[in-house]
């Protein structure tokens, strides 16, 4: 083979050998999306073994040891990571995030494994007038918010005038910002039914949550008085939100968190692309929260 065809063939040769193309990576994902962290951890030391520096998986690893409440275990794995690339943000963040938590005595407890059958993409699929993602504010004790994750159910209850969060413990997570809030908390009062779960869940010193809530039930009495208004957009199609749609293929920063790097998100070969790109859709919709309040 001459020179030229080495130049050639290398970028081929380069593309075979990746992980990302890996039948497993497409498994280890798909566990992941499910929360079936036992499988997602074989599934990327299996990668690992064939790609042992190969960075996805080593992150993938970590988040799962973290959702299976191996802190010790994600922290020395992140920091692998950081020995292959030390400029990584997504293991940057979580070694600095599980230091906080540990500074402050919170323990993550291992993320229950998901029986249902409901794909991540419909929980999240975005409907006008019955669907809105909100920031919770009023955050309580960290312990309550501790273990949440993107795609946990939480539950809301009205008080007043205001809209509380709880967990699946039923511990106050904090408060719907007061603008949605009030008139969440106004359509439970007249007989209207909401479902809500975590879209983004940072643990750091930021500490912002924001939850996608949904309307199960609008009473005829409030038939003219929708609690989300549809904003006017031209030829609307129900889909998926920008700030959650990479969860269909993508890994919340463990936590729900703004931990993974974007990457470009592809509709058609969506269960190929990496999880890491979750993070940063997750911290738009906070900073586009922010902008909103």
């Amino acid at each position: 083979m001459s020179s030229i065809d080495n130049l050639l063939t290398a970028p081929i040769l380069k593309i075979m050998g990746s992980a990302e193309l890996d039948p497993l990576s497409n498994k280890a994902v798909e566990a992941a999306l499910n929360n079936h962290w036992p499988e997602a951890i074989d599934f990327n030391m299996l990668l690992l073994k064939k790609y042992p520096k190969d960075v996805e998986s080593l992150n993938r690893l970590a988040r799962a040891y973290l959702e299976s409440g191996r802190t010790s275990k994600a922290k020395s794995t992140y920091k692998a990571v950081l020995g292959i690339d030390p400029y990584n943000p997504i293991a940057t963040k979580n070694v600095k995030r599980i230091s906080e938590l540990k500074s402050k005595g919170i323990t993550l407890n291992p993320t229950e494994t998901s029986n249902t059958t409901t794909s991540v993409s419909d929980l999240f699929l975005e409907e006008p007038g019955t669907t809105k993602i909100i920031q919770v504010t009023q955050l309580k004790s960290p312990k309550a918010s501790a273990s949440l994750r993107t795609a946990d159910p939480v539950d809301l209850k009205n008080k007043y005038s205001a809209t509380y969060v709880y967990n699946s413990k039923g511990k106050e997570v904090g408060v719907l910002d007061s603008f949605w809030g009030k008139k969440v908390a106004s359509a439970i009062r007249e007989g209207a039914k909401f479902e809500a779960y975590i879209v983004s869940a940072d643990h750091t010193s930021e500490n912002k949550i924001s939850v996608f809530v949904r309307e199960t039930y609008h009473p005829p009495k409030l038939e003219n008085a929708p609690t989300f208004p549809i904003e006017k957009t031209d030829d609307f199609h129900p889909s998926v939100s920008e700030e959650a749609v990479s969860l269909i293929t993508s890994e919340n920063e463990l936590p729900g968190s703004d931990e993974e790097e974007s990457n470009e998100h592809s509709t058609e070969g969506g269960k190929h692309t990496s999880l890491e790109s979750l993070a940063q859709k997750e911290q738009d919709a906070l900073d586009h929260l922010d902008e909103e309040n």
